[in-house]
């Protein structure tokens, strides 16, 4: 009987196959890996972005109700916006525009977002004096709350701090549902100008609920920045502009910038009124911000661009502009606000 001759691999073959089997695995593995790890940068900067939009939604509804019961000063300043350095209760100072916060990419310029309003109930002083007055019933006002008063004329206002509210029978008979009389003592927290707490108040305005509202970008772990907003008022004060003011809104926020414009009527066009002392009149006002959020993963990718700042001069991320690209990935987020309570619907 005739057997056909067997042969295997010899022992190089079988070398040979396993190294160009294990090149190919190894091969396969790290492209699956290098994907897998680009489809979750994606995702981390995607899932970051969502919350970034989320916050700029937030603000800009913040924004609309800007200068709620608070009006214009005599010299024009809208008193709804907090302007260049401020200070809020508890001592905190804050910079309006382009301040400096150092991040891990960099010394980034960044501003500090002041919103002030009082969106309590609106009662008539239907007499006032020197630390007290009566208020038409149902003012919604206790011991320790923060009120703004405003002038007849809409040109004055000050913040109070209310010392105690009871029923009271009007003296000056102008409030059909009745009085309450109120004392108060001077709160320094906001006034509209040097004559605020020398003006008289009769038959004007106090509206509770005063507070302002700050939107600001601090270092959080690995020197990332944090978007935090803080609601100042008489129970939650400010003292430091850091992690003890407000609550986190969102993570990976590197930068926000807003430009303020106001109507020029003269030209027919917006004016930008971003770097004045002060607005100039009485016409509407236009608020635009920009937010850089970037990819939660810590390595860099390749495709990482440097983003310029649309609502700063010459301000980059990462910084400073033309400086080597870090390769994080990042997005930049716009919006455009209107706010509600200015312009000359606050002309009485």
């Amino acid at each position: 009987m005739n057997h056909r001759r067997q042969r295997g691999f010899s022992l190089v073959e079988l070398l040979v196959s396993v190294a160009a089997g294990s090149f190919i695995l190894a091969a396969g593995v790290s492209l699956t890996t290098q994907h897998t790890r680009i489809l979750s940068k994606t995702t981390n900067l995607v899932d970051r972005s969502q919350a970034a939009r989320l916050t700029v939604e937030l603000l800009a509804e913040d924004l609309r109700m800007a200068g709620v019961g608070v009006g214009y000063s005599p010299d024009g300043t809208f008193g709804g916006l907090a302007r260049g350095s401020f200070t809020v209760s508890g001592g905190a100072t804050f910079e309006a525009d382009d301040g400096v916060v150092a991040l891990a990419s960099g010394a980034i310029a960044t501003d500090d977002i002041g919103i002030r309003s009082a969106t309590g109930r609106v009662r008539t002083i239907a007499s006032y004096g020197a630390g007290n007055g009566e208020l038409c019933a149902g003012s919604g006002l206790d011991a320790g709350d923060l009120a703004i008063m405003m002038t007849r004329e809409g040109l004055h206002s000050r913040t109070v701090r209310i010392d105690a509210v009871v029923g009271a029978g009007c003296t000056s008979g102008v409030c059909l549902g009745g009085c309450e009389r109120v004392q108060w003592s001077d709160d320094p927290t906001y006034r509209s100008d040097v004559y605020a707490t020398s003006a008289s108040y009769a038959d004007g305005e106090m509206i509770g609920d005063f507070s302002e509202i700050v939107w600001f970008v601090e270092p959080g772990a690995d020197q990332e920045g944090v978007l935090r907003r803080a609601e100042i008022d008489a129970a939650r004060p400010c003292a430091a502009r850091d992690d003890t003011c407000g609550g986190i809104v969102a993570y990976g926020v590197e930068a926000i910038q807003a430009r303020i414009w106001q109507w020029d009527t003269v030209n027919d066009a917006w004016a930008n009124r971003t770097t004045d002392g002060q607005v100039a009149s009485r016409e509407r006002i236009r608020v635009d911000v920009e937010v850089v959020v970037r990819g939660s993963d810590s390595q860099p990718i390749s495709n990482g661009e440097e983003i310029t700042l649309q609502l700063a001069d010459a301000q980059c991320v990462p910084a400073p502009c033309g400086s080597k690209h870090d390769g994080i990935s990042r997005r930049v987020l716009r919006s455009s606000v209107e706010i509600r309570n200015a312009g000359r619907m606050q002309l009485r």
